[in-house]
């Protein structure tokens, strides 16, 4: 997780792999890491946007991402 600053929430799928959303400069980002422990992709998202809050886009929760 590049530049991670802070972790906001993990979830794992039934493969084994982790989905992790955390914070940054300014930015949400989420990363998938292999169930080999090998970082796959992260994807950053504007903390805020021209609307406000990223609002609805992204959930993140104790208990994982959802998005919608």
């Amino acid at each position: 997780m590049p530049g991670a600053l802070d972790i906001l929430g993990a979830t794992m799928d039934n493969d084994g792999n982790f989905v992790i959303a955390s914070v940054n400069e300014g930015d949400m980002q989420v990363s998938r890491i292999s169930a080999e422990g090998e970082h796959e992709w992260t994807r950053t998202y504007p903390y805020f946007a021209d609307e406000g809050l990223y609002g609805n886009g992204i959930a993140v929760y104790l208990m994982g991402t959802l998005w919608s």
